[in-house]
């Protein structure tokens, strides 16, 4: 793997005291915005080979968005991984990365706080945290299996960045 993308759901409804977090949609809102987003991620350049994306409702819509604006076929592709819920580990999300040495692209779909821990992790080192907003996206260089502190961070964007990249390259 050379390319890992890792990418904060888009902005979901607002949970109330009855509703199940793993069940919790996206907003028409944000549904809108990741359209607006992917094609920014188009002009970026952002080719995931595969997605790997949490079991959570929200994960899941964010990854079909992205694979359908991406590349159609990546939507029927898309990997799901208890490993992805938010408050996993850094190297939980490691050790599923390690099965998808192969693919020169990745992109995860996840939650906070474990998108801002694990590039953190990468980045920096263990313990470490990367903001990470709702729609977040960056893009890090990983040696074939990525390890704590051997991520190179090309960059951080929100997804009003995205969106402005259309405008810009």
């Amino acid at each position: 793997m050379k390319n890992l993308y890792l990418m904060r759901h888009g902005i979901a409804a607002r949970t109330n005291n009855t509703q199940d977090d793993f069940d919790i949609p996206l907003t028409p809102e944000g549904i809108h915005l990741l359209e607006a987003q992917t094609l920014g991620m188009r002009k970026l350049g952002v080719k995931p080979q595969i997605i790997i994306a949490s079991p959570y409702k929200r994960a899941q819509e964010t990854a079909a968005l992205v694979a359908h604006a991406l590349n159609p076929e990546l939507k029927e592709t898309i990997e799901t991984t208890e490993d992805l819920v938010p408050y996993s580990s850094p190297q939980n999300v490691f050790a599923t990365l390690s099965a998808y040495q192969e693919f020169e692209s990745v992109l995860v779909v996840s939650h906070q706080p474990l998108m801002g821990s694990t590039a953190g992790s990468l980045v920096k080192g263990r313990g470490s945290h990367l903001p990470f907003g709702k729609g977040c996206l960056c893009l890090i260089e990983v040696e074939e299996t990525p390890k704590t502190g051997k991520g190179s961070l090309q960059w951080l964007l929100t997804p009003q960045q995205q969106v402005e990249a259309v405008q810009t390259r």
